[in-house]
């Protein structure tokens, strides 16, 4: 447990990358938009099922669907779908090739 809660630390250049770039929850991210999982706001338990997921700050991923239910989203070639309430506490940033976001 304690190396999933050092996983979910922020690093220095977490911090530095979410300053030069707009972070934003999944939840508000538009679809097809590559992004970066950057922290979460919630507890051990969901960080434990987020890195079981390999759902790990840095992970790049991209949304496929988001109308109705829950997220569908492509991670290294798997697809997988997260509940709103989730997603509502990962915060991602937009990579280069997100229109509207690039920096």
């Amino acid at each position: 447990m304690a190396i999933m809660a050092h996983i979910w630390k922020r690093t220095t250049s977490d911090a530095e990358e979410s300053s030069t770039r707009k972070v934003m929850t999944l939840d508000q991210a538009p679809v097809g938009c590559p992004l970066r999982l950057v922290a979460g706001h919630h507890g051990r338990k969901l960080a434990l099922r987020l890195a079981e997921m390999g759902l790990t700050p840095g992970t790049e991923f991209s949304i496929i669907q988001k109308s109705g239910g829950p997220i569908l989203i492509s991670v290294r070639g798997a697809r997988m779908a997260l509940g709103r309430g989730v997603a509502a506490n990962c915060a991602v940033i937009p990579l280069n090739g997100c229109p509207g976001h690039d920096s």
